[in-house]
């Protein structure tokens, strides 16, 4: 019994570092969508 509590709270916490990975990869990809579209903009601009 012990030892499958021990499995489970060890599953519990791997799929929580793992969510965690994913939560930090998609706001860094939000991060440079967001300072991309600024380039984009900013080669679009047409100066006087």
């Amino acid at each position: 019994m012990a030892q499958s509590m021990a499995n489970m709270a060890a599953a519990v916490t791997a799929q929580t570092a793992a969510k965690n990975l994913r939560d930090l990869e998609k706001r860094d990809r939000a991060l440079r969508n967001e300072e991309s579209k600024g380039l984009i903009e900013f080669r679009h601009h047409k100066p006087p």
